[in-house]
């Protein structure tokens, strides 16, 4: 009775979301966000994203490449390393060609700076972008870019560690190579950044920007003070094969203390209290049980009327003849007779 009506119902709904467009993704900030790429000779140029749709799928065309939009970025320092959210340190893929994103710092905090950030570790024999916000200026503007040692207990600024040239203020950026003597020989160094503005025609700088501090260091391997359970092949592998050393171990040691006991104990027990030989004494102890049995059964056959055997009668005088033996016959009174 209902069945055409919800057909019709069915085949309404089909045809309205048949004829509904494909619904696009809206598309975050960052990736529609300008940025720069700077060719070999050092020019740069600004591109903006736009959002398009190729094949029905959406999509970004001209959009910035990971590097300079990853989310997690692993940093060294010293000793250890610090993985932080954010986009990585921007550095140029070759001498001076690379990319970065634009910066937007006119009033905010170390303004115009965006990079290098607060205590940020730069690497000896690498290159990075400095970056400010090139809006902070006047368009016709000079700057120049310094770096000066830093006493971090005292606050102090210290000897200068370089100086750039003079650079227009719209460019937004400069290509700095971290050399090793910046570190002076040491484990790691801090240093200050500065912009100087220069007027028109003039070397003096007519206002310092304060910029951040920053650390030069060589990067080390990482060494945790966590100690995580181990997985894996280090546990299957691993473990049987500590096991069984220790086992060996064991065993080994068991079978030399035996023997070193039983030479020990033969050394020792081999003398008697008196300093007789361990063999001859048990045999006098042996002779001495085995005459203790003899006169045991002797006694035992007397006492039942048996006679006991004897080499010599008991009771009967000795004879000469049973003393010489062989010499009591000898006729030696016929033939010595006179």
């Amino acid at each position: 009775m209902y069945a055409p009506t919800s057909l019709a119902a069915v085949a309404m709904l089909l045809s309205t979301v048949t004829a509904m467009p494909n619904m696009m993704p809206r598309e975050t900030e960052a990736a529609l966000s300008p940025w720069v790429t700077v060719d070999e000779d050092g020019v740069p140029e600004t591109v903006t994203p736009v959002s398009s749709t190729v094949s029905g799928t959406p999509t970004v065309v001209s959009a910035a490449p990971l590097r300079i939009t990853g989310s997690v970025v692993t940093i060294s320092y010293y000793d250890s390393t610090v993985t932080s959210s954010g986009t990585p340190y921007p550095a140029p893929t070759g001498e001076v060609a690379g990319a970065f994103n634009i910066c937007h710092n006119t009033d905010g905090e170390r303004a115009p700076w965006c990079f290098p950030t607060q205590h940020a570790m730069l690497n000896p024999g690498k290159s990075y972008y400095f970056i400010w916000d090139a809006g902070y200026f006047a368009s016709n503007a000079t700057i120049r870019i310094e770096g000066h040692y830093f006493n971090t207990t005292t606050g102090e600024k210290l000897d200068q560690v370089f100086e750039s040239d003079k650079i227009q203020a719209s460019k937004g950026f400069w290509t700095c190579n971290i050399e090793n003597d910046f570190m002076q020989n040491r484990q790691g160094t801090n240093m200050t950044l500065q912009i100087n503005a220069l007027p028109s025609g003039t070397n003096n700088a007519t206002q310092t920007i304060k910029g951040p501090q920053v650390i030069i260091a060589t990067p080390t391997r990482y060494t945790s003070t966590e100690h995580k359970t181990p997985t894996g092949p280090a546990v299957y592998i691993g473990l049987p094969t500590i096991f069984g050393f220790i086992i060996l171990c064991l065993i080994g040691t068991c079978l030399w203390h035996r023997k070193t006991r039983r030479i020990s104990l033969g050394n020792v027990m081999s003398r008697t209290r008196h300093g007789l030989p361990m063999g001859k004494r048990s045999r006098l102890d042996r002779n001495r049980k085995a005459d203790e049995r003899i006169q045991l059964m002797e006694r035992e056959l007397e006492e039942e009327g048996g006679e006991v055997y004897r080499d010599l009668p008991q009771g009967i005088p000795r004879r000469d003849s049973d003393a010489l033996g062989s010499l009591a016959g000898t006729p030696t009174e016929d033939r010595f007779r006179r």
